[in-house]
């Protein structure tokens, strides 16, 4: 089964609420279990960009908060940092006009108020990597995400976790979007299948 969370959004409703509905979504699923004919024991998050980010984070509040286990996490181009001063990738093409779009989503999001060391805004700034799920981390290494990309998986590995890193050749953000018309995004989404039947 998928649930698709129709989380409220920025700016009407600024962080944490997109996140924490998504943490009691998952809750709901779990405590609903035996009506959505779920295995809570295979719980898995997934989302590409700003959803890897909550994918990510979501792994470290079930961790923390013991109310429900998350399994796997499937991080797509994941915005694992918020410190975007020093994790942009400065040889990406984009990276000048992403610092732009960024400083615009930060005003929105978290309406100015951001503490880039929090881990709950950016994970990689947690102090414990220990425990947490199978990881699958895509990015492509046009992205401008692709250093704090692959810095999380480092993270994570030297933790001791399970991960799966995937750098795609020429690729740039949002490229999954291009599912069936590029051969990159339709390996991912081979790749996804993959992991999630393992």
């Amino acid at each position: 089964m998928v649930i698709s969370v129709e989380y409220h959004l920025a700016p009407e409703h600024p962080y944490p609420e997109g996140l924490e509905d998504s943490y009691l979504a998952i809750k709901w699923a779990v405590e609903n279990k035996t009506e959505l004919n779920i295995d809570e024991n295979k719980i898995i998050v997934s989302g590409d960009s700003a959803g890897g980010n909550f994918s990510a984070v979501l792994a470290f509040m079930a961790k923390e908060r013991k109310e429900f286990n998350i399994a796997k996490q499937i991080l797509i181009y994941p915005a694992t940092t918020f410190d975007y001063n020093g994790d942009i990738d400065e040889d990406s093409p984009f990276s000048a006009s992403m610092r732009k779009v960024t400083r615009s989503m930060i005003s929105l999001y978290f309406k100015g108020k951001v503490d880039s060391s929090d881990p709950y805004i950016s994970p990689s700034m947690a102090k414990d990597f220990s425990n947490l799920p199978d990881a699958l981390i895509a990015v492509g290494d046009q992205d401008f995400l692709y250093k704090s990309s692959l810095d999380y998986a480092d993270k994570l590995d030297k933790a001791g976790n399970t991960v799966k890193f995937i750098l795609y050749k020429t690729a740039n953000h949002a490229f999954i979007d291009d599912t069936g018309n590029s051969e990159q995004a339709d390996d991912l989404v081979h790749e996804v299948s993959l992991f999630i039947r393992k």
